[in-house]
């Protein structure tokens, strides 16, 4: 638009000075022009209030249109400049103006009448205000769609980080609690030790909780790097852990997929797999760094539809969080009864 409006403004100045050449009132026009020049370069230039910007637009165009009506098909970019910062009414009777503006214009230095004095006038208002009807619209559109995708965005945001913390971690609480009543008379020092692991997994999920609703980064991570982090997560599930390679610091958000990821994969194990092992291994690459979980459980069909509500949504957020960081996941299971939950992605 900004290049349409100096191309129609040197168009006109050009069709002026071949009509009239450089004499009479050809200083005064071009020297009108020449400000209408600076006016609309100062409104790109500089943070200007707007509607003060358009006025002063139709404050230099509207003589000059009088002054040389071939100057009127600069009001097409003056029109959209006003359509943007004006109410709808407003911005019709600015609309009805300029198009009344140059048609009176051309009739005043027409020798004849010419119906193409009033009709193309009329004819470029219309479409113009058609076009940027249009472009208004698609960009209201454009911007729910971009708050719907927001929206979702956190949502599942949300989901995969309940599901892979605080429901893990209910679930947690819900077997110590299940452990505790059922030593609770043959066994009661258990029993208590049971529910004071219950109570310190309410306390460390509702921490976390808190964590997942403000987006902040887990608290596993926030003083300690990933190795660490999945040593201590291995250490409180009865997992074996190893690294390999040379561990580099990883970006804040790979480090949080990749440890979300663990705490999936190892809850699923305790809950499905029923396996007597488990080994977590972190390997780093000179280009990337893999993440494996592995088990000697009962294995099940990745493919398949995971019965039960909830069910299969592990592997879906652990899906999504790997894409998160420009990574793979890859299952692997039913091979001699194990299962390998395996990520790639880059350093």
């Amino acid at each position: 638009m900004h290049a349409g409006f100096y191309l129609l403004l040197a168009a006109s100045a050009a069709q002026y000075a071949a009509r009239h050449g450089l004499t009479d009132r050809a200083p005064l026009v071009l020297g009108v022009a020449g400000v209408l020049a600076l006016v609309y370069s100062a409104g790109m230039l500089f943070p200007l209030p707007r509607k003060a910007w358009v006025i002063a637009l139709l404050v230099v165009w509207l003589p000059l249109v009088f002054l040389a009506p071939s100057f009127g098909w600069c009001a097409v970019p003056v029109l959209f400049a006003a359509l943007g910062e004006f109410s709808a009414r407003t911005a019709i009777v600015l609309a009805v103006a300029l198009t009344a503006s140059v048609i009176l214009a051309g009739l005043l230095r027409a020798t004849t009448i010419d119906p193409s004095l009033i009709l193309a006038p009329v004819a470029v208002t219309v479409i113009a205000t058609a076009a940027f009807v249009q472009l208004a619209k698609a960009r209201d559109e454009l911007a729910v769609s971009q708050r719907e995708a927001g929206v979702l965005a956190e949502r599942q945001r949300l989901a995969r980080d309940i599901h892979d913390t605080i429901a893990q971690g209910l679930s947690s609480v819900n077997l110590l609690l299940q452990a505790a009543d059922r030593d609770w008379e043959r066994a009661p020092e258990r029993s208590r030790s049971y529910v004071r692991q219950a109570a310190g997994a309410a306390r460390d999920n509702l921490a976390e909780a808190r964590r997942v609703v403000a987006g902040l980064t887990p608290a596993a991570l926030t003083e300690q790097p990933l190795t660490e982090a999945l040593r201590e997560l291995c250490q409180s599930t009865g997992a074996e852990f190893s690294t390999h390679g040379t561990p580099v610091a990883l970006s804040t958000k790979t480090s949080v997929e990749l440890l979300r990821i663990a705490q999936s994969a190892l809850a699923n194990v305790a809950e499905h797999a029923q396996a007597t092992r488990t080994v977590v291994t972190l390997t780093f690459e000179p280009a990337r760094v893999r993440l494996e979980i592995a088990d000697n459980g009962i294995g099940f069909d990745p493919s398949a539809p995971q019965p039960g509500p909830g069910r299969g949504y592990g592997l879906e957020a652990m899906r999504d969080r790997a894409a998160l960081i420009g990574g793979t996941l890859t299952v692997r299971s039913g091979d001699s009864l194990s299962t390998l939950v395996m990520v790639e992605a880059p350093k």
